[in-house]
């Protein structure tokens, strides 16, 4: 597994430990966001001077680093410890003050940091469905919506996105609403400072081309299309695992197209059945891979 990483590394504050200078001895050195080295983020070259924590951690073998304002571990068997460096070690091997060097280019992977996430959605759908069901005497009841989606969420950057497909359903006893989806997530998150727990702003995207509403009172099924979009807040735990739970809430907006009116008792005309609406509860899990 291999990242780039920025190579501008910061100083890690004295606040937080004491810092000693570095430099790399690997013709790549693979830096770490886990201190169980689970978690590849960036490479830093050969020759590069660097600063990094003076207490090593796992029985000696990986020490902090700082990259891009967050703690991130070393091996200790990759860097020349300037304490313990004669000028001979460094003389004709390339070795180069880092703080001079410009900024590498980022890269972000794509064959990497990718999860598979489910998703469990629950929304009242509005007054439009509430307003139907009520025609046909049933209680108003919520619509589901189900997700699967390849999620794409690089630890370099706060940005991530997901693509997928899900399926809309809403029952009650004489009516029924259901559309397979398209999906699309664009995330943004809004706190990494613990390992284990983020908190991520979404926005979401869906479109259907297989919209069906069956009616009790007619024989036709009704067919068309939809498009809506949501935004929300998320939790998410145990976000850099191979498992992961997600709890989040989304204001959701469904807009309904080429629908014929429906037939309906009590209503003089066909109904216009154009939108969907609601706050709508999500549950969900992630498979990394």
């Amino acid at each position: 597994m291999k990242y780039l990483l920025f190579a501008l590394i910061s100083v890690i504050p004295l606040s937080l430990f004491a810092a000693q200078t570095a430099y790399v001895r690997s013709l790549e050195a693979v830096v770490y966001a886990d201190k169980e080295l689970k978690t590849p983020i960036g490479y830093i070259r050969q020759g590069k001077k660097v600063e990094v924590g003076e207490v090593a951690r796992n029985r000696g073998t990986i020490l902090p680093i700082i990259v891009a304002g967050k703690i991130a571990y070393i091996k200790v068997e990759d860097l020349l410890l300037k304490d313990v460096i004669l000028a001979s070690d460094l003389e004709g091997h390339g070795y180069t003050e880092h703080e001079n060097l410009e900024r590498e280019e980022e890269k972000d992977i794509l064959t990497e940091n990718n999860y598979l996430v489910f998703g469990y959605h629950q929304f009242s759908g509005g007054s439009e469905w509430e307003e139907m069901t009520s025609a046909l005497g049933d209680s108003p009841s919520g619509i589901s919506h189900y997700t699967f989606m390849a999620e794409h969420r690089p630890l370099i950057y706060d940005f991530f996105f997901g693509l997928g497909g899900g399926y809309y359903y809403g029952a009650t006893e004489k009516f029924t609403f259901s559309a397979p989806s398209a999906d699309f997530l664009l995330g943004y998150n809004l706190n990494k400072a613990f390992s284990q727990l983020y908190f991520d702003f979404t926005l979401g995207l869906s479109f259907s081309s297989g919209v069906k509403v069956d009616v009790s009172t007619s024989d036709n099924t009704h067919e068309g299309s939809l498009y809506g979009y949501s935004i929300g807040l998320q939790a998410r735990v145990f976000p850099q695992e191979q498992y992961g739970l997600i709890i989040g809430y989304m204001y959701r907006i469904v807009n309904l197209a080429n629908l014929d009116d429906i037939s309906l008792p009590g209503f003089q005309s066909d109904y216009n059945f154009r939108s969907l609406s609601g706050s709508n509860l999500y549950v969900g899990f992630h498979n990394r891979f």
